[in-house]
């Protein structure tokens, strides 16, 4: 059996095979960052986009987390709301679609509380942050700030259009990589 998905999934997986001695494998949960130091702004912001928002999000090795450097932080944040309030939500089939509709309504369901979650705990959403309209599979591509470690859109796969670029904030590069991460998995990193 192979299976790409959420850890807690996995787990129960390997549970149901051990009984038969089936072979497994498994590609579970990441939480892969994307790391601006000091860069070329625009550039950074068009990889981040790219690094979030394809395939809607729900890809494992999507960029969950936004490491942005206190110099520039204002300035990315400030360009990346504006392309992410741009993007194109609809039919992945059709020419100029940038954002399609996620794999079904407990996706969803379960991004609208992470996010409400987040609002609730002190984070903003300058853009996005809702379903497009009641009873779809579409989620606004979304950018929250103010979000720290302990909510659930940074310790968390979110597997959706959701960014999240205070997740740490830093003076210097020591910083970026000092400091432990708040869940034991780690792939895929990006830097800008």
């Amino acid at each position: 059996m192979s299976f790409t998905g959420l850890i807690d999934e996995g787990k129960r997986l390997i549970a149901l095979c051990s009984a038969t001695v089936k072979k497994v494998s498994l590609e579970l949960g990441a939480n892969c960052p994307f790391i601006v130091f000091d860069a070329e702004i625009d550039l950074a912001v068009k990889g981040a986009i790219d690094a979030r928002f394809r395939h809607s999000g729900q890809a494992a090795m999507c960029a969950n987390r936004f490491l942005v450097h206190t110099d520039v932080y204002e300035d990315f944040v400030t360009r990346l709301v504006a392309k992410v309030s741009a993007l194109t939500l609809g039919d992945g089939m059709v020419e100029g679609t940038q954002i399609g509709p996620l794999i079904g309504d407990a996706v969803v369901t379960r991004i609208e509380g992470l996010v409400d979650e987040a609002v609730q705990a002190g984070a903003a959403v300058p853009t996005g942050g809702s379903r497009l309209t009641t009873g779809s599979n579409f989620f606004r591509p979304t950018v929250l700030t103010g979000t720290h470690p302990g909510m659930g859109v940074c310790d968390d796969e979110i597997l959706g259009p959701v960014a999240t670029p205070t997740w740490r904030v830093a003076r210097s590069t020591t910083q970026f990589l000092d400091r432990p991460e708040t869940r034991s998995f780690f792939n895929g990193p990006s830097t800008s």
